[in-house]
């Protein structure tokens, strides 16, 4: 086809047009909610939220996870204090 024909140009994506929000991992501890940026670890997102990761159990569906698992967007993750006491 001729570069040149109409019926050979592909649509391009109209820079003003709003882009589609993505979804973003909700994270919630004592009853505060955050969305975050998903595809990183659980340590990086306690980190992102100020808090020390050796600090908090991440808990997803119910199931304890570890600090380097990878949290999706679309999770739905909670946070627990780790409490010590003697």
């Amino acid at each position: 086809m001729n570069p040149s024909d109409p019926r050979a140009m592909q649509p391009t994506e109209d820079p003003s047009a709003p882009k589609p929000e993505r979804p973003k991992v909700v994270v919630k501890l004592r009853g505060q909610i955050w969305e975050v940026e998903g595809n990183r670890r659980a340590r990086e997102v306690v980190r992102e939220l100020g808090l020390n990761p050796e600090s908090y159990l991440v808990v997803r569906d119910g199931e304890l996870i570890t600090d380097d698992t990878i949290l999706r967007p679309g999770d739905r993750v909670e946070l627990i204090a780790v409490i010590s006491g003697g």
